[in-house]
């Protein structure tokens, strides 16, 4: 009972100084918030040795580190993803020192999560897979009447790209990646499925949008605001700039959309 008094009382200041932090890019926000729930579990760990005993067992601690870094996850509404990591993180430490994983597995780990990730940490854009549902979902949005030229921004493997322009072979498709692994995977997959999507190794902020009358995006909802600042000075009039479970904040969209009754919200924005 009085380990758990002391922690709450040091997890009133941590707070604060989180607060005087934040806002911060998501990893650096991460780091200190690992750092203030290791520091609250050492000093409650040396509480407890000095007036018992007994001390805490470790996985306890680790334990109480994991929770208390997600809580403070939670507080700083990072997104979920953040929360995930920032509970595995201690425990995930833990373990390797227990089990004593050798450290080659680590470097493996490290260098495929680069490529797969890449600079996940700047652009805050995770890797989003995207359902089959969604897929025809979009095969029903997009103009029919013509061919269109239509751009997936943040493609992944190129799921949906590969499997739209197998359905309308008239039209022109391509998807852009900036994670190295993910932008492979799919260049290779169109080639050996002899599909006519392309895919290229690009940012998206870095090219024009103006002659796509069709642009995707499954994102973040940090950068929804910056993709829209782009779209609306460079789509043309009558395109569509479609979103899916990201919602522009402040707009009103032309229509909103789902594969199914407990699916996830699809965004369609007009161009004016």
């Amino acid at each position: 009972m009085q380990a758990l008094q002391i922690a709450v009382k040091l997890a009133k200041p941590t707070i604060g100084l989180i607060k005087n932090f934040y806002p911060a890019t998501p990893a650096k926000l991460a780091a200190l918030i690992q750092l203030c729930a290791v520091g609250i579990c050492l000093a409650v760990y040396l509480f407890t040795l000095k007036i018992s005993e007994h001390s805490i067992p470790l996985p306890a601690c680790v334990l109480a580190c994991a929770l208390i870094a997600t809580s403070f996850s939670v507080f700083t509404k990072m997104a979920v993803w953040w929360r995930y990591i920032n509970f595995l993180f201690p425990i995930s430490l833990w373990a390797s020192q227990s089990l004593h994983i050798p450290t080659t597995f680590y470097l493996i780990s490290f260098l495929l999560l680069v490529v797969i990730y890449w600079n996940t940490f700047q652009s805050q854009v995770p890797f989003y897979p995207s359902s089959v549902s969604l897929w025809k979902l979009v095969i029903k949005i997009i103009p029919k009447n013509r061919p269109i030229k239509m751009i997936d921004i943040g493609c992944g493997l190129g799921d949906l790209i590969l499997n739209i322009a197998k359905h309308r072979p008239e039209s022109e498709f391509s998807g852009i990646e900036i994670a190295p692994l993910p932008w492979l995977v799919s260049s290779l997959r169109a080639l050996v499925k002899r599909s006519n999507a392309r895919f290229a190794y690009k940012n998206y902020l870095n090219m024009s949008l103006k002659e796509y009358d069709v642009v995707f995006a499954y994102l973040s909802p940090v950068a929804m605001r910056q993709l829209w600042e782009k779209a609306s000075q460079e789509m043309r009039p009558g395109t569509l700039l479609i979103s899916h479970e990201f919602k522009i904040p402040l707009l009103e969209p032309y229509k909103t959309v789902k594969a199914h009754k407990e699916a996830t919200i699809t965004y369609v924005y007009m161009m004016r």
